[in-house]
């Protein structure tokens, strides 16, 4: 027999896209009273959306690190001009256009992963159309379940995602149809000039950093997927005590950063 032993990422466990969806979603999985098939159904769909998470962080890594070294040259060395000053050499993101579309696109089928959690668990087929989601939670368990406030919640933001991939594939000369990328830029405010960093928006909307909006898409999914799997265990804890709880972030370990874990509530004797 032959042992095979293969690198499928560059990314290990330090990387919360990887702790906090695979990794941590094995260990809640691990303490709750359901079977070995639904688990594993369950951590099938949560690898998907680990491997497409790390489609996004591969292209913020890349931007964020040029965004960095193109301020601090610009901090250390100054603007580089030519011509009386009448030309200034900036800084650049190389493929920033390619880079930022391939991010929507995982950000995209991550959605679409945070969905699927739920149809191991209710034999559905959800997708990134949280709308549904609710509506059947709505006819299933009442308006007033912690599933459907989940998706009223999460909603505007996976929308605002939708419409940026949307507006990738299908743009159009229309307020929120296109998504417009800016490199780094310069304005001169009075006898000082100012470096911007990339930005991007919807036409018609107000431009906003690239690399702090993509970390905060990434963090946003992660987030979601927690939210949706959180709900779904609890649902199905039976008559265990269990729950789930928040390390403070200053607690995680930083080789492995899961943000959950499991607690139960046991019976206490009467002092």
């Amino acid at each position: 027999m032959v042992f095979k032993i293969q690198q499928i990422s560059n990314y290990g466990t330090s990387t919360p896209s990887v702790a906090r969806t695979v990794v941590q979603g094995s260990q809640l999985l691990q303490s709750f009273p359901i079977d070995e098939h639904l688990k594993k159904l369950v951590t099938s769909v949560l690898f998907d959306l680990q491997q497409h998470l790390i489609r996004c962080v591969s292209p913020y890594e890349q931007i964020s690190a040029e965004v960095d070294e193109g301020v601090k040259k610009i901090q250390r060395d100054g603007f580089e001009t030519q011509s009386q000053g009448r030309t200034v050499t900036l800084p650049s993101v190389k493929d920033i256009s390619p880079l930022s579309e391939s991010f929507l696109q995982g950000a995209k089928l991550a959605i679409i992963d945070c969905g699927r959690i739920f149809n191991p668990f209710y034999g559905g087929n959800f997708d990134h159309r949280f709308n549904k989601i609710k509506a059947w939670a709505d006819n299933k368990f009442g308006k007033e379940n912690n599933i459907s406030r989940c998706c009223v919640h999460w909603e505007p933001f996976i929308i605002h995602i939708l419409k940026m991939r949307d507006a990738v594939d299908h743009p159009h000369e229309k307020p929120g149809e296109r998504l417009l990328i800016y490199n780094f830029s310069i304005k001169d405010q009075g006898k000082e000039r100012i470096l911007h960093v990339p930005k991007w928006q919807l036409l018609g909307d107000t431009s906003i950093p690239i690399v702090a909006n993509m970390a905060f898409i990434i963090e946003n999914i992660i987030r979601l997927s927690e939210d949706v799997l959180t709900f779904c265990l609890l649902q199905h804890r039976g008559t265990f005590p269990l729950y789930i709880y928040e390390i403070p972030e200053d607690k995680r370990d930083p080789n492995c950063p899961i943000r959950l874990g499991v607690g139960m509530d046991l019976p206490r004797k009467d002092a």
